[in-house]
């Protein structure tokens, strides 16, 4: 029963990347550095879904964060803006599914997205409230992981009174 949940996941996260990538491509011609990104970024995830192996989940969201990055960015700075979203996804995604996740990738992440925010002077100016974004994105990861911890906390202590 778990076999064919995992795959109906995986057929979902296929289709989802495949429309994205499709529908991206309609507006951005002339990228298919970007369609190779997207494809193997896609792959490893797929791999990753299936096998539930974290090696996959790191190359496959850096490789779909460099083609966002490629597809929107004329010049190197939004390609680290995607490449920083890449890494903050490799957390979520991790956390989402695995119901935890390892810190390491937020640091690159952050920084690489400052680093493009702040070379690309009107996406400073204008791209400061998705920092307001992410530490909501923050506090809602924190604020599970707490929740979490004190329904335990209260699970053990109905069963020390019974």
């Amino acid at each position: 029963m778990k076999k064919r949940i995992s795959k109906k996941f995986a057929t979902g996260i296929i289709l989802i990347v495949l429309g994205v990538i499709f529908f991206v491509l309609q507006y951005a011609e002339g990228y298919s550095e970007a369609l190779m990104f997207f494809l193997f970024g896609a792959g490893f995830l797929i791999a990753y879904f299936y096998k539930k192996k974290y090696g996959f989940l790191i190359p496959g969201c850096l490789l779909l964060g460099l083609g966002l990055g490629t597809v929107f960015g004329r010049s190197g700075n939004l390609e680290l803006i995607g490449l920083g979203i890449g890494f903050v996804v490799i957390y979520v995604i991790a956390y989402l599914y695995e119901k935890k996740s390892h810190w390491w990738p937020l640091i690159p992440g952050v920084i690489l997205i400052f680093t493009g925010i702040g070379k690309e002077s009107d996406l400073f100016s204008k791209g400061w409230p998705l920092i307001l974004a992410l530490i909501g994105i923050f506090i809602i990861i924190r604020e599970f992981k707490v929740s979490k911890k004190s329904k335990s906390d209260e699970q053990i202590e109905s069963d020390k009174k019974s």
